[in-house]
């Protein structure tokens, strides 16, 4: 049916062109963009062997998030009511309008991060530096590690993660790992986070 799309939108085109003033060159390129012959990669190899690459990690992704959920309902429930997806990460609420926890996992690495977005760029990175300020030693101190604080100034959210390196969930056998560290270390962000970010929200915001 790709003749029959060409020939109405084609004409389309042409009605449209009569309605409104374009110009004769703007006109030419647009009749030459609708003619020209298009590259297709709808049934190469390459396309195929991209398709079915992504077919397979969405796959895992989704049977890695699932056994994750079952662990979850088994030790804290803090994921109970979210689903598992094929996206490589997963979001979780704490309670607090403009925060929430990230669990994120890779080919190399995964990682807890509390995300600071109240949808308002100055706000959150206000809200970001009084963290860094008033809690980092102190929110540190209590979790026995240091955290990685990315203000992220190009961006409108902030977030700060902790990280597990050389783990990947294209190996099965990391999950157990992956999942135990993920478990723990979000619900260790939600325990120090949650408090005084709703403190500095309401500083903030009625100040």
């Amino acid at each position: 049916h790709g003749e029959e799309w060409k020939f109405a939108f084609k004409m389309l085109l042409r009605i449209v062109m009569s309605l409104y003033e374009f110009t004769p060159e703007w006109k030419a390129e647009a009749l030459y963009q609708l003619e020209k012959p298009r590259v297709t990669y709808e049934n190469s190899d390459a396309e195929i062997e991209i398709q079915e690459t992504l077919k397979s990690r969405h796959h895992i992704r989704l049977k890695f998030w699932e056994l994750f959920l079952n662990q979850s309902k088994k030790q804290n429930h803090f994921f109970s009511n979210v689903s598992p997806g094929k996206d490589s990460w997963l979001t979780k609420g704490i309670g607090v309008g403009g925060a929430y926890i990230d669990v994120c996992i890779t080919k190399n690495s995964c990682r807890s991060e509390f995300i600071i977005n109240s949808g308002d760029k100055e706000l959150n990175k206000k809200a970001f530096d009084l963290l860094y300020k008033e809690y980092k030693e102190l929110i540190e101190t209590n979790l026995g590690h240091s955290l990685n604080w990315e203000r992220m100034d190009e961006k409108i959210s902030s977030r700060i993660r902790f990280e597990l390196f050389e783990v990947s969930y294209f190996n099965e056998e990391d999950w157990n790992k992956m999942i135990e560290f993920l478990l723990r270390s979000s619900k260790n962000l939600e325990n120090e986070f949650k408090k005084p970010i709703e403190k500095i929200f309401n500083k903030l915001k009625y100040k």
